[in-house]
């Protein structure tokens, strides 16, 4: 019975080792984050007309109607997903509404570097939690450029503004 148990557990550690190795890094700075890039239902402009249209309890809305204009006018999509958007519409939310926001574009992780984040609620102390273990967002007050039949895009200073590893991800 204890060699059941001890084969089960190696198996399991197994196949999780297996299961972390398949998810390709190039360009993604964790396992994490890249499993949270492929796993978001947003990945471009189509995508977010699309489920803006069919969503509307989306946690987009919860920042109101000037606010979420001008965060969508803000949004730049490289091949592989998001690579920019305005953190200023982000500021002053509750940190369970930002991460999932961010999510929704597999960038959930970035909430930890919006500096102003309310915590009022359960979810908003769970979401602090993991923030608190999410890898540090390294370009600061840039913004994606993504030129037409490029593979990729790259960063530019522009205050205000978050460039995603996703900016020069390749897919």
């Amino acid at each position: 019975m204890k060699y059941n148990i001890a084969l089960a557990a190696l198996l399991s550690i197994c196949s999780f080792s297996v299961a972390a190795k398949e998810v390709s890094l190039d360009g993604y700075p964790s396992v994490e984050a890249a499993m949270d890039a492929r796993l978001a239902p947003i990945h471009s402009k189509s995508q977010l007309d699309a489920y803006l249209a069919v969503t509307p309890d989306s946690p987009i809305h919860t920042m109101g109607e000037s606010k979420m204009k001008s965060f969508l006018d803000s949004l730049v999509f490289s091949p592989a997903g998001l690579g920019s958007y305005s953190v200023v519409e982000l500021e002053g939310m509750a940190s369970s509404d930002i991460y999932a926001i961010l999510a929704l574009f597999g960038l959930q992780s970035d909430a930890s570097s919006i500096a102003h984040r309310s915590v009022a609620s359960e979810a908003d102390h769970y979401v602090e939690g993991r923030l608190g273990r999410a890898q540090p967002v390294t370009r600061l007050s840039q913004a994606c450029l993504v030129g037409p039949g490029h593979g990729s895009g790259y960063c530019e200073p522009l205050e205000g503004s978050r460039c995603s590893y996703l900016c020069k991800v390749r897919r």
